[in-house]
């Protein structure tokens, strides 16, 4: 995860459990003193990593958090607008490749419980960088200016449907107690989905009434009332984009705890696609 505070970024330690930062997570510099080994001395061989993907994607999910080498006040939130949607298809173009390409045999369940907590922490650190800009301007979010007019078209609330993704999951390879509980996924989805959709068409009336109410104001207190009326409905619409991105996670984290880590796999790579699919049209 990270914090942004007078242009450092600092990583941060999350529990899960309460949704609480724990403070700033600083990397202990190691110093290893080199052992000069005997002639005749043989060294086993390393050990293939858990998930080739892995390295490439953290360089990417680096490249993503905003760099403090941007030191101009005004050009850093400029500069994060630009390079977010690029360098983000990158990191689920990775992600993709993957979950896709690793090995389906039961004995490699540790790779795929680490591809899908790789995928899921992805997500997580993205819809985290996009509230942060979104501070700045939400319909950076809500409306991503980068789309094409038919990709705005299908969004919601910035991004997929959180009942979409639901869609994704084969239902017919679930045992009876998996189908049970995705069957509660889905009714909680669907309320959840429902009041998001009720507050937006709150936010989009109480708005266009202040702007109303403040154009009948005195001449000289249009200007202030019309002011503080904006500022409120941009207020309103970073909270709606926050929480659909957070429904967006309990989805996938709701899903892929009911799934095998195998049903996992492939049920991120699916949503993954998905993602991408929407930024190529």
């Amino acid at each position: 995860m990270i914090f942004i505070n007078g242009g450092e970024i600092f990583r941060l330690r999350n529990n899960p459990d309460t949704g609480k930062f724990r403070g700033p997570h600083v990397p202990a510099k190691l110093h290893h003193r080199p052992h000069k080994l005997p002639a005749n001395a043989t060294l086993a061989p390393r050990a293939k990593p858990v998930s080739p993907s892995r390295p490439p994607c953290e360089g990417l999910m680096r490249r993503l958090r905003l760099r403090k080498a941007i030191s101009t006040p005004g050009s850093r939130e400029e500069v994060a607008f630009q390079v977010f949607p690029w360098i983000w298809v990158q990191l689920m173009q990775c992600v993709l490749d993957g979950l896709v390409n690793v090995p389906r045999e039961p004995v490699h369940e540790a790779e795929h419980r680490a591809l899908v907590a790789e995928a899921v922490d992805h997500h997580a650190s993205c819809f985290l960088i996009k509230s942060i800009l979104a501070l700045h301007d939400p319909t950076f979010v809500l409306y991503p200016p980068w789309l094409s007019v038919l990709a705005r078209a299908l969004l919601w609330m910035g991004g997929w449907r959180p009942t979409a993704a639901l869609r994704l999951v084969t239902t017919g390879i679930l045992s009876a107690e998996q189908a049970w509980a995705f069957e509660a996924i889905r009714e909680v989805t669907r309320a959840e989905v429902a009041l998001v959709e009720e507050e937006l068409r709150r936010v989009q009336i109480e708005g266009v009434v202040g702007l109303t109410m403040a154009g009948r104001a005195a001449e000289a207190e249009v200007a202030s009332a019309e002011k503080a009326a904006i500022e409120r409905m941009l207020a309103r619409q970073w909270t709606l984009a926050v929480v659909a991105d957070s429904l967006r996670m309990k989805v996938l984290r709701r899903v892929v705890a009911v799934l095998s880590p195998l049903q996992a796999v492939d049920f991120l790579a699916a949503v993954v696609r998905m993602e991408i699919s929407m930024h190529q049209m």
